[in-house]
């Protein structure tokens, strides 16, 4: 996850700027939290051969997969349309496959992506594209669907 991560932020900094390497490792990064997003995390147990716990080991929970796949990339992605669009394509779908217990991370980084795409984007026409999903990650007018599906 820190990989695809790490790649999409390089694509989307200045000297390389290449949203579409971005979206692409997006896209990958999506699948690992839809194959995450109903498994059990967290905290284990190792167990011996008779089934009695023998060591505890810390794992990560739901929350730091989300924050690790997608807070860089909201951060430096919200300024750019084509990967704005994306973020919100995937959260949304993301939204849609995780328990309800599992919707906060997901709606917080909903709301961070409004906050600062509203914020990158002064321009009207920029700021309504930045803030639809783009599904298919074509580009062109805002999406009137807003599930992202």
């Amino acid at each position: 996850m820190r990989l695809l991560a790490d790649i999409a932020v390089r694509a989307l900094s200045p000297a390389v700027n290449d949203p579409t390497t971005a979206v692409q490792s997006l896209d990958q990064v999506e699948d690992v939290l839809l194959r995450l997003s109903t498994r059990s995390l967290g905290d284990a147990w190792l167990l011996d051969g008779t089934g009695t716990p023998r060591v505890s080991y810390p794992a990560p929970q739901w929350q730091d997969f989300v924050s690790l796949a997608l807070d860089e990339t909201l951060l430096y992605g919200a300024s750019n349309p084509q990967v704005a669009r994306w973020l919100r394509a995937l959260l949304a779908r993301v939204a849609a496959a995780a328990p309800a217990e599992r919707q906060p991370p997901v709606d917080e980084r909903r709301n961070a992506l409004d906050r600062l795409v509203s914020a990158a984007a002064p321009d009207p026409l920029l700021r309504g594209i930045s803030q639809a999903t783009d599904p298919q990650g074509l580009g062109g007018p805002p999406s009137r669907d807003a599930s992202g599906s």
